[in-house]
């Protein structure tokens, strides 16, 4: 899982870590993974 290794990181990191996450199962959207909008609660 990879909410609890990446919880305490700060929002960049995190941001990252989840963008890494979808170029993983699709790498063709590879492209527009940059606009992947995370909402920080």
């Amino acid at each position: 899982m990879l909410a609890p290794k990446i919880i305490d990181k700060p929002q960049p990191d995190i941001r990252h870590a989840l963008e890494m996450l979808v170029r993983t199962y699709d790498p063709c959207v590879s492209c527009s993974v940059h606009m992947l909008n995370v909402k920080f609660v």
